[in-house]
């Protein structure tokens, strides 16, 4: 179960690497930059409108943040919180929990501060910590064994069985482009 648990986590953990960074302080003085659109959906007969908030991580600290190489990166800061910090409570289905305990510890750092907070934006936070549990809810045994392997970079491009485009719905979120 041990190695499972290993193998599960460095899976999960590599999930974050394909993600852009962005970040906040969130003591910024700088313009909001968020944008909302709306995305109307057809369930059947009934649409139903949703507002999709998109350009989370562009503003002038996010980008600083995202480049500042002194700094563990956004990234790998979202993939330990999703997946060594909150791990538990995505195994048990309740992806909820897992991302309200996954963007605490990217704010704060971790309770034994051995991640530090990432000094993202609530927005951009968001963000990452989306992509990492869209990627474990819906590409977990795809991923689980080698997160750079081509089966599971296809499984987050919508390759999985509910056709949820993980990497897309990022950028989305972010505003940020693939590099």
């Amino acid at each position: 179960m041990k190695q499972w648990t290993r193998t599960l986590l460095v899976g999960l953990a590599g999930l974050s690497l394909v993600f852009a960074a962005c970040g906040d302080d969130g003591n910024s003085t700088e313009t909001d930059t968020t944008t909302t659109d709306t995305v109307t959906t057809d369930t059947g007969g009934e649409d139903t409108t949703q507002t999709a908030v998109t350009d989370q991580c562009i503003g002038t600290d996010d980008l600083a943040r995202i480049t500042d190489t002194t700094q563990p990166d956004p990234t790998d800061l979202a993939g330990a919180c999703g997946t060594q910090v909150c791990l538990s409570l995505a195994l048990q289905g309740d992806f909820a929990g897992a991302q309200a305990c996954a963007e605490t510890c990217m704010k704060d750092g971790n309770t034994d501060a051995s991640l530090p907070p990432a000094g993202l934006s609530d927005g951009c936070t968001t963000c990452y910590v989306q992509a990492v549990l869209c990627a474990a809810q819906h590409c977990l045994s795809v991923c689980a064994s080698d997160a750079s392997a081509q089966p599971c970079i296809d499984c987050r491009a919508g390759g999985n069985d509910a056709g949820v485009n993980c990497t897309q719905n990022f950028y989305d979120c972010s505003g940020l482009t693939p590099q």
